[in-house]
């Protein structure tokens, strides 16, 4: 049966990003990849547990990235894991304790609104909304 993955190739610093909800998905892509260009794609690990990563934003610890610092703005959605028998989802609003403690709870984030504050200029600052869902990081 015929399916869709979408790809982002980034070959100006050699990165193939692929849109999977598991790592079974990704193998043949990664295989049709190097049958077409030629190219052998190493799939990579993130270095940190990204919930470890979303939690320690969400307690306004920060988060160092590229010459920015991440901090929380105030709204998620969450859903349950996908281990969890009961699925559910949450959005909240203006309530970083509250999204704190549906992670404890074993609940995953699927969208975070943040800012990237520049750490050279403290005036430079862009807002956005990271969105998790149906992303695999392999």
């Amino acid at each position: 049966m015929p399916s869709v993955i979408d790809c982002l190739w980034d070959a100006e610093k050699g990165r193939l990003l692929v849109g999977a909800t598991s790592a079974k998905a990704v193998q043949p892509v990664l295989d049709l990849f190097k049958t077409t260009f030629g190219i052998d794609a190493t799939p990579i690990t993130p270095a940190g547990d990204m919930s470890k990563l979303f939690a320690a934003i969400l307690r306004g610890e920060g988060y160092p990235c590229e010459g920015y610092t991440l901090h929380p703005m105030g709204s998620a959605s969450l859903a349950a894991s996908e281990q969890a028998e009961e699925k559910s989802a949450v959005a909240v609003q203006n309530s970083l304790n509250a999204v704190a403690q549906a992670l404890e709870e074993g609940m995953a984030v699927q969208k975070l609104h943040l800012v990237a504050t520049s750490d050279a200029d403290p005036d430079r600052q862009l807002e956005f909304t990271l969105d998790v869902s149906g992303l695999k990081l392999l």
